[in-house]
This record gives C-alpha cells, sequence and structure tokens, in this order.
C-alpha cells in the first residue's frame, strides 16, 4: 500500500514538473506560417492556435512567429541577407525573457521551395535537404539543447499560375510530397529533430475548399493559403503534434562530449578555418562546444594566404590572450595565382612547376610554413598548436596539394606542431560527390564545384579527426 502511494505521488510530482517547463517556440515558415488571405492575421494565423492548444494541455509556452510571404528555406540560410538575422534576434529575445524555457523551432518549410519561379525552378530534394540541415545545425550551435519538429505542408491545387510568373503544377505537388520524405529522414538521423503531423496534406487536400482560401489566377481558382478555419484547424495539428514530443522528450546533453573543460581556443587561418560556407561556423567552434570550451579568438580569413595568416598572429600578438589550442590551417590560396608563362588574365591553379615558376615556390611555401609555427609556439608556449589539412579541393591541382601538404607534415614534425590530416586521413573531397551529398560547396544544378566544406562536412569529416588528435595530445 505504501509502495503504491509512493508510486503514484512520484508519478504526480513528474507531472506536475513537466505541465510546469516553460517552452520558448520559434515558427518559422512562409506565408501559411503568417497567415496570409486573413483579414486579421495576427489573430488568426496557425501559431495563434496552436499556443492556444499547447496551454489548454497546461503548458506554459512562449511563441515567435516568423512565417514571412514568399520565402524558402533558401531564404533563412545563414549568411544570406534573408531572414536568419530575425530567426536569431527572435530566439535571443525568448532565451532572455524565458532563461528556464526549453528552446523548440517549430518548422514548415516547402511549398515556396516546390513552386516554378522566373528567378529559380522547382529545387529537388538534395537542395531542399542541403538547407534544412543548415538552418537545424546553425540553430543548434546557438541552442544546443534546442528541439526541432519538421511539420508537413498542406495539399495545394497543381493549377496555381500568378501574373508574377510563379506556376505550382503536379510536378510541384510531387516534389512537396518528397520534401516530406527528407523531414522524416532527417527525424530518423538526429536526436533532437521530429516530425510532426503526417495528416496535414491530405486534411487539406479532402476539405480545400472549405479550409482554404480561394483565389484567383490566370487558370482559374486555385487554392494555396488555408483560411481562418483552416489555419485554426493547423494549428491544432501542430500543437498536438509538440505536445507529445514535448511531453516524451527528455533534453540529452549536446553541449559535451567530455564535460566543461573551460579549455580556450585560437583559430588562424583562411576561408577553410572562417567556416565560408558554412553559415561562419568554424571548426574551432564546433571543437569549443563538443570539449565545453571558449574561441576566444578567430582571425581566420577568406583570401588570406600564408603571408597573410602569418600577420593574424602578429596582430593577435598584440592582444593578452592565453589560448590551451591553437589551430593553423592555411596554404590553399598559395596554390593559385597569375601565370604570366601561360598567358592567363585571372588566376589559375599552380602545377608543381609552374608553382616554381610563377608561384612562391616550395622552399619559399616551407619557410613561410616555419615562420608562421615558431611565431605561435613562441607568442603561446603552454598551447598545443595544431596544423589542419583541409581535405581535397577539385579547385587546386592534386600534386601539388600533396606536395605542400608533406611539406608541412615534415615543418610540424621539426617544431613539434601535431597535424589533423584531413587531406590524407578522409574521404572528403569538393567534387561532384560530396556536393550532391551536401558536404562541400557549389552548384548542384550546373554541377559546378566549390572549394568548402559545408557544416555537414566539419561535422562528418573535420571534427572526427580533430576530437581524436586532441585526446591523443592529452587535453581532452
Amino acid at each position: 500500500m505504501k509502495k503504491g502511494l509512493l508510486l503514484i505521488t512520484a508519478l504526480l510530482v513528474s507531472i506536475c514538473a513537466w505541465s510546469q517547463q516553460e517552452y520558448n517556440i520559434v515558427f518559422i515558415g512562409n506565408s501559411i506560417t503568417y497567415g496570409a488571405t486573413h483579414q486579421t492575421p495576427q489573430k488568426t494565423n496557425p501559431v495563434i492556435s496552436c499556443a492556444k492548444y499547447l496551454k489548454g494541455q497546461g503548458l506554459a509556452v512562449h511563441t515567435k512567429n516568423m512565417g514571412k510571404s514568399g520565402k524558402t528555406s533558401h531564404d533563412f540560410l545563414p549568411g544570406r541577407k534573408g531572414y536568419w538575422p530575425a530567426t536569431k534576434k527572435a530566439a535571443a529575445e525568448l532565451a532572455e525573457a524565458y532563461p528556464n524555457g526549453q528552446m523548440v523551432f517549430s518548422i514548415m518549410l516547402g511549398t515556396n521551395d516546390a513552386a516554378i519561379r522566373p528567378k529559380k525552378s522547382c529545387w529537388n530534394s538534395d537542395v531542399f535537404r542541403n538547407s534544412m540541415t543548415t538552418i537545424i545545425d546553425s540553430l543548434q550551435m546557438l541552442y544546443p539543447q534546442a528541439v526541432f519538429v519538421l511539420h508537413q505542408d498542406p495539399y495545394f491545387s497543381p493549377n496555381v499560375e500568378k501574373e508574377s510568373g510563379t506556376k505550382m503544377d503536379e510536378t510541384c505537388l510531387k516534389q512537396l510530397r518528397d520534401y516530406w520524405t527528407v523531414d522524416q529522414q532527417l527525424a530518423k538521423e538526429r536526436q533532437n529533430v521530429f516530425t510532426g503531423s503526417d495528416e496535414i496534406y491530405a486534411f487539406f487536400e479532402q476539405n480545400h475548399q472549405e479550409m482554404m482560401t480561394p483565389e484567383e489566377g490566370l487558370k482559374g481558382t486555385f487554392y494555396l493559403h488555408p483560411n481562418a478555419k483552416g489555419a485554426s484547424e493547423l494549428g491544432k495539428l501542430w500543437g498536438k503534434a509538440l505536445f507529445e514530443i514535448l511531453k516524451n522528450y527528455t533534453p540529452s546533453d549536446n553541449t559535451a562530449t567530455t564535460g566543461t573543460t573551460g579549455l580556450k581556443v585560437m583559430n588562424f587561418g583562411d576561408s577553410v578555418a572562417a567556416g565560408a560556407k558554412s553559415g561562419k561556423v568554424t571548426y574551432a567552434q564546433l571543437v569549443a562546444q563538443l570539449i565545453g570550451g571558449t574561441v576566444i579568438a578567430s582571425p581566420a580569413h577568406a583570401g588570406d594566404k600564408l603571408a597573410d595568416i602569418q600577420r593574424q598572429v602578429e596582430k593577435a600578438a598584440k592582444g593578452s590572450y592565453d589560448p590551451d589550442i591553437v589551430f593553423l590551417e592555411g596554404g590553399l590560396n598559395d596554390m593559385i595565382g597569375i601565370n604570366e608563362e601561360s598567358g592567363a588574365t585571372g588566376k589559375e591553379a599552380f602545377t608543381v612547376k609552374t608553382f616554381e615558376t610563377a608561384g612562391i615556390g616550395m622552399k619559399a611555401f616551407a619557410s613561410q610554413v616555419e615562420t608562421i609555427m615558431q611565431m605561435v609556439k613562441k607568442q603561446y608556449p603552454k598551447a598545443l598548436v595544431v596544423y589542419v589539412l583541409p581535405h581535397r579541393t577539385a579547385k587546386r591541382n592534386a600534386e601539388l596539394q600533396e606536395a605542400c601538404w608533406q611539406q608541412v607534415k615534415k615543418s610540424a614534425k621539426k617544431f613539434g606542431v601535431a597535424v589533423v590530416d584531413v587531406f590524407h586521413d578522409s574521404a572528403l573531397s569538393s567534387g561532384t560527390n560530396s556536393l550532391h551529398k551536401g558536404m562541400t560547396d557549389g552548384n548542384v544544378k550546373t554541377n559546378e564545384v566549390g572549394t568548402h566544406p559545408t557544416l555537414n562536412g566539419y561535422k562528418k569529416y573535420y571534427i572526427p579527426l580533430l576530437m581524436d588528435t586532441l585526446k591523443k595530445e592529452g587535453k581532452i
């Protein structure tokens, strides 16, 4: 009897504790989330009914509606002029106002991604996946304990054609359904990513005349946006899904795999070290997050050659830094330049031969690398210095990359610098295969390859090698 009473008491305490948990929910979406076509969208958008439902279940919720008409997943990517800054600001305001709240990002994107527009065609699933992954990863960097819920998009009638040139046909509708498959795959792959209701598309397909606003287009009346009544139902579907997810969710410690070390990190290099194509999220930041440390300075800058990186180090010497770990990277930009012998008017990738005749040459390259190593070792005698050899890039000569990185390894051994060899010890290469898997930058449509890792590329290929080196060196 006593055991039974104790069990019931414990259960009630647990339920009360859960119901008292605050939730800061940022809703990311397009015109549907905003409440387009409503007379008073600020009163009838789906976020309103979603919050009402959750509060009715006893949850303390605080919301921000980041639904913006006409926007795609691309518009919310870090580094763009779109709505990434506004999204960060919205989340920060909630976090400041309600510091004990569990951060939740409720995302419904895809309708505009699937549309055919004058400036773009319907984006395929690979492009959509890359965008969604980057958004999630970038937000998780800011809020490691955040929950992400990806919602299914509503049905639209496949006869949308506007004077602006926007079209949405059967092909677009199929692509929209394929996006939901992408969302489901992301939820399977990630511990803190979930899918919302899978009833949304079918509900609006069956009830579009009652639940969606009739709009006139070049091909007659079409249905794209839920009306006020439909938005209320959509919000309830969101709310039911969120309630079930949050009720069963137990936050895991994503902030550090080795505890809070307090280690201080510095980061020197070019665009690879600067996170040029990962929303400015650097591998130094990712490592610091994992070890519970702090990046105290990151002078790494896109386009810098070794001589520029030396100036980064010289400038940092004027500060009162006392790092525990210093990451060095650089050399890729010394492998390209103007080759007057070839008659080229722009920069081109040097070969081993032209590197000697038109570039700085291997002797000067080695001297520059060793100067940087010596300076860093002298400035920060207590720090572990790690030289990061970047992945293979299709925009530099393969033989020259091999020769230069072998020289760096030789110099590192000479001066007691650890080496993280992504070039030899990983499969990452900025070719079309990595591009389509979302690991490096470039243009998926034209197969034009870039140079830089994406956030996924850093996480999959750079971070394991960096963490392994720190463990071997006894830093973690």
